[in-house]
């Protein structure tokens, strides 16, 4: 079911990258300033929450993790719209 699932979360990514325009050289990407002290608060959340602790099974990590990345990115927008 887990796979299932990933697969499913796959094919709804490659579809909406199919309507994205080309990038041929790195002047076309914008690269949002605030961009690395997100990720980086990311990391360490992730890295102090562990949110796929005691998951053997490398599907389930993965599903696990995205899911708990899903609602972190959640809350943080959350917390962006009251402040």
């Amino acid at each position: 079911l887990a796979q299932a699932r990933h697969r499913a979360l796959l094919a709804r990514f490659r579809g909406a990258m199919d309507d994205e325009p080309r990038i041929f050289c790195a002047e076309q990407i914008h690269v949002p300033t605030e961009l690395p002290d997100i990720l980086k608060d990311f990391t360490k959340a992730v890295i102090r929450e562990n949110p796929a602790a005691g998951e053997t099974d490398p599907v389930n990590v993965r599903m696990r993790l995205y899911l708990w990345s899903r609602e972190y990115f959640k809350q943080k927008l959350q917390e962006g719209k009251r402040a």
